[in-house]
């Protein structure tokens, strides 16, 4: 999966492998960015990931608190059946090594990126970071649910490989009781 906002005549896209784009558009209905899957230049969107039918606005905007909490997490869906190693920007995406969470176990989830303008491209001055947590029962002890983050995994996305690499390592450890002294590990 891919993020681009290259181009002032076009929403904030994110392209998947199989070329499909999901372009981002604002409903000022009720005032959300929400995604939409259509062909630039060719064919308009006509409705929303969430469902939703109305108000296509292109959005090059970068914001995640007016983000569709729906569109947003069928997007990362996606990311994770397409089998990405990468999140795209500011969509939370769950650890796929780990289909089958267990008490005690150890997974993560990705969050937003941050930029440092010092570098030349984009993968090389974007970063992201990873939160290690622990699955932990729910207070119902009906299921399980993301406990706080243990450990941070900070890297930039023309390292991602990288990064994922060493937070699949810190679960591992912290799996077999190992303790983690690090609460932030930059890659």
């Amino acid at each position: 999966m891919q993020l681009l906002n290259d181009s002032t005549s076009s929403p904030l896209r994110y392209v998947a492998a199989d070329g499909r784009v999901f372009g981002q558009f604002y409903n000022s209905w009720d005032q959300l960015y929400h995604l939409a899957e259509y062909v630039p230049w060719r064919k308009l969107p006509t409705r929303y990931m969430c469902g939703g039918r109305d108000n296509f606005s292109p959005s090059r905007e970068e914001r995640l608190e007016r983000r569709c909490p729906e569109c947003f997490a069928r997007l990362a869906e996606l990311a994770l059946a397409e089998g990405t190693p990468l999140s795209p920007k500011g969509v939370f995406v769950l650890d796929i090594s780990a289909p089958t969470p267990a008490p005690g176990k150890h997974g993560f989830i990705g969050v937003e990126g941050h930029i440092e303008e010092s570098q030349s491209s984009w993968a090389d001055r974007t970063g992201f970071s990873l939160g290690v947590f622990e699955w932990v029962p729910t207070a119902s002890g009906q299921g399980l649910k993301k406990g706080p983050v243990k450990v941070r995994i900070k890297g930039f996305f023309s390292k991602a490989d990288q990064v994922y690499k060493r937070a699949r390592e810190v679960c591992a450890q912290l799996d077999a009781g190992e303790a983690v002294t690090q609460k932030s590990i930059s890659v």
